[in-house]
């Protein structure tokens, strides 16, 4: 009985830090924005944020600034834009 629940702990103590690192890596979520025309050229917009932790662990965890990140889209003629 005792060794089971040490072993018990032992992998609860082993999935803490792992949980707790993959809850603060960024989340990005990209967001449509309306279309805009300027002049002759149709442009589009679109926002990427770094979605928020829930609201109890916001109070605890800070979720980690997603430096360097990149976001790609694809036009109607198939470029790829970044």
């Amino acid at each position: 009985m005792v060794a089971v629940i040490g072993l018990v702990v032992a992998i609860v103590a082993l999935a803490v830090p792992f949980v707790i690192e993959r809850l603060k890596r960024p989340r990005l979520e990209i967001i449509p924005v309306r279309w805009m025309t300027h002049g002759a050229f149709p442009f589009t917009s679109a926002g990427v944020r770094n979605k928020p932790l829930p609201a109890l662990l916001n109070k605890v965890l800070s979720r980690d600034v997603a430096q360097s990140c990149e976001a790609s889209s694809i036009t109607s003629s198939g470029k790829i834009r970044r």
